[in-house]
């Protein structure tokens, strides 16, 4: 094993492709930001009414935390903007609540970039580097990258269609203008961020189909839409939407993930996204 390196070398540098893979797969945004646009809105509805879908919405969110824990699946990540564009093919493990492994394939299917992370820390290795990179998710070069508003610790619920578990308080229920599904305005009890959360919730199918983050500011920071083409055996609660669609109005980009032949129930351990390089592979600390 080489010497454990203190910082990047190349004067602070990000290690070449690593701010790419930042962008392309942690969420898949290009660039950070948010923007003057306006929250979801819809037309008001009856106290029954409004009294059903919140009950409906509730229960749901219930259900889905009996859902399976974990995904193993292909997946193809394409992301465009004005600024840059693209695609990636490989592999994605997940594990709720926070837990991501991505093995991005060359064309002759060898592994030629992995990332995993916990939540908390990550662990880069570009094969074809040699090197390990390590940090935390708090590091400057992850937080340039990734978007505001993003929370690590929940990215599995955000990619997998799901409401984040938690005691929240829903503010408002209106009607969508032109569909049969609802717009629920929430936010979490205990958290104290002034982060509102819209969900467009399917009462028939008891999916979510759009979901927005907004902060105390009434800027938008993230859209996430969901298409559904796979239901696990435990019950339509469960399903992976086998395409999600991000979108930034600040930066007009807009990125997407199709999962390709999930495998049904399986299971994984935290000791699964450890990530430890080869012999002879050099270990860099991400300040």
């Amino acid at each position: 094993m080489k010497k454990l390196s203190s910082t990047i070398p190349g004067e602070g540098k990000p290690p070449t492709g690593l701010k790419e893979v930042i962008n392309a797969i942690l969420l898949l945004f290009l660039l950070s930001g948010c923007a003057s646009v306006p929250a979801p809105a819809g037309r008001s509805i009856g106290e029954n009414e409004e009294k059903r879908i919140r009950d409906s919405f509730t229960a749901m969110t219930e259900r889905q935390q009996d859902c399976f824990c974990c995904v193993d699946s292909g997946v193809e990540v394409t992301w465009k903007s004005p600024f840059a564009s693209g695609q990636v093919d490989g592999f994605l493990q997940a594990k709720a609540p926070s837990f991501l492994r991505f093995v991005e394939v060359n064309p002759l299917g060898q592994p030629w970039i992995i990332l995993a992370t916990d939540g908390k820390s990550f662990a880069y290795l570009p094969v074809y580097e040699g090197t390990l990179y390590e940090g935390d998710v708090n590091a400057q070069l992850f937080t340039t990258y990734a978007p505001s508003g993003l929370d690590p610790q929940h990215f599995f619920y955000l990619l997998t269609g799901r409401v984040v578990p938690g005691p929240f308080h829903i503010h408002d229920t209106k009607r969508h203008n032109t569909l049969h599904q609802y717009w629920l305005t929430y936010a979490y009890e205990e958290n104290g961020d002034g982060l509102r959360h819209h969900a467009l919730y399917d009462p028939k199918t008891q999916r979510l189909k759009e979901y927005v983050l907004e902060n105390a500011g009434g800027d938008i920071l993230l859209k996430a839409r969901y298409v559904y083409h796979w239901a696990s055996k435990t019950g339509d609660s469960c399903v992976l939407p086998m395409q999600v669609v991000f979108s930034f109005p600040n930066q007009f980009g807009e990125a997407e993930v199709r999962f390709r032949d999930p495998l049904p129930d399986v299971t994984f351990s935290a000791l699964d996204f450890k990530l430890e390089p080869p012999e002879g592979f050099t270990r860099v600390l991400v300040q």
